[in-house]
């Protein structure tokens, strides 16, 4: 059973609360005005303020995703990554789906951030760094593929295409007319984290549009030339996409929460 307060209290640690805390007792701002200084400096700043101040990220070294999986350990020149191993949304999806959903959340977000980073991780690596036991690794991993995800550890790099990221999953959700609350459930993420998601393939649509190139589209987002190329490739699969061509006329038209039915 999750403990509310335990995570009421994560919640609280994140770089925007000590941002606020700092307008209010260092500088003796109203809670009201501090309040929306920080709104506004969070709305600018993407990714979040945490991911910004290297916040739960560490320094990794993973095996090159050009190294054949016959390679020796000895003999493989290691690639130093940064991975994301706690992100804001974390104690959200813990709250909301449990431990395991967490876990396997944390598979997705490390393994593509390493793979957009030129290295893979093997379930050995995810074992350690999440603290949990290679078994259990391989159930989280064949339950995420069977969802049909494409979780590109070592070893299951090839032979998986471009489409069926975690994002791409998220996005093609969307795109086919999914709404926030379908998307929470079905995704198992938080809505900041899907609307960042969103945010990111809106910039994508509208800079292809103006025929950006590949690697300039990174460059300016701040992202992989990877993912550029994912998002592009859903562009092409939902060109009759309503909500598509609402993105591409005049800027994304956010999902909608429905309303409780009042008994």
């Amino acid at each position: 059973m999750v403990n509310q307060a335990y995570i009421t209290r994560i919640q609280e640690k994140t770089v925007a609360n000590q941002l606020l805390n700092e307008l209010r007792a260092g500088y003796g701002y109203p809670p009201a005005i501090a309040q929306s200084i920080v709104d506004t400096v969070t709305k600018i700043l993407t990714p979040p303020l945490s991911k910004e101040a290297d916040i739960g990220v560490i320094s990794y070294l993973a095996t090159p995703a050009t190294v054949g999986a016959s390679a020796k350990l000895k003999d493989i020149p290691f690639k130093r990554v940064r991975l994301t191993l706690q992100a804001d949304d974390d104690p959200e999806t813990y709250r909301n789906h449990g431990i395991a959903a967490l876990r396997q959340a944390k598979i997705i977000r490390l393994t593509e951030e390493a793979y957009e980073q030129g290295a893979v991780l093997t379930t050995e690596d995810l074992a350690v760094l999440l603290c949990s036991a290679v078994r259990t690794i391989e159930y989280d991993l064949r339950r995420l593929r069977d969802r049909g995800l494409a979780v590109r550890t070592r070893g299951h790099v090839k032979g998986i295409g471009l489409r069926a990221s975690h994002r791409a999953w998220i996005i093609g959700h969307y795109l086919d007319g999914c709404e926030m609350d379908e998307l929470v459930r079905r995704t198992r993420h938080g809505e900041p984290a899907i609307e960042n998601y969103l945010e990111t393939f809106k910039r994508i649509v509208l800079l292809t549009s103006h025929q950006l190139p590949e690697d300039e589209i990174a460059t300016t987002l701040g992202i992989s030339q990877w993912l550029v190329k994912e998002y592009q490739q859903l562009i092409q699969e939902y060109a009759d996409s309503t909500r598509l061509k609402a993105i591409q006329a005049e800027g994304i038209p956010k999902p909608v929460k429905k309303k409780e039915v009042s008994q």
